[in-house]
């Protein structure tokens, strides 16, 4: 599901928007790795400079003062 949200970021990027792709918590961001490297960051250099995609990738929002526990599931994060 997280690499869903990541390839429409890309795909709404290169349509010219500006995307945020949210991630709920950072240990979710290990699944998105692969198109980050693979897809996103290679994009200008696979089109030679012809296509960009500007997506910011947003995570990690706890509140001030609460716990933040990174476990590989969420279960493991209570």
């Amino acid at each position: 599901m997280k690499r869903l949200f990541l390839g429409q970021g890309v795909g709404l990027a290169m349509r010219g928007l500006r995307p945020i792709a949210e991630i709920q918590y950072l240990d979710y961001v290990l699944y998105c790795l692969q198109g980050m490297s693979d897809d996103l960051a290679t994009l200008q250099y696979r089109t030679k400079g012809g296509q960009k995609a500007p997506v910011i990738v947003r995570t990690l929002r706890t509140p001030f003062g609460r716990r933040m526990a990174f476990g590989l599931a969420l279960w493991q994060g209570f």
